[in-house]
């Protein structure tokens, strides 16, 4: 997966180096993804961005699980505890 300025998170077939699919992370195009991280088994993903919003997404079905805007500075961490599915950000 990769996220980047244009507020678009991705996927990507690494063996043929495609991009898969495409999610519009962030409501403001403006808005600069900062940091992302996958979740294969539930089949979703977090974004952080830059207007302080966390999403959840699931990938099979294209859809916000999960919205929190804490505060209004950027999102530059997220952590998933793989066993417990505990989420921690930084900001």
């Amino acid at each position: 997966m990769s996220a980047g300025g244009d507020g678009v998170a991705r996927t990507w077939d690494l063996t043929t180096g495609q991009c898969v699919n495409s999610f519009q992370a962030t409501a403001a195009s403006d808005d600069y993804l900062h940091c992302i991280v996958a979740r294969p088994k539930q089949r979703q993903f977090l974004a952080g961005s830059d207007h302080g919003m966390l999403s959840l997404w699931g990938t099979h079905t294209r859809v916000y699980v999960w919205l929190h805007r804490k505060n209004r500075n950027v999102v530059g961490l997220v952590l998933v505890h793989v066993q417990t599915s505990i989420l921690s950000s930084r900001v």
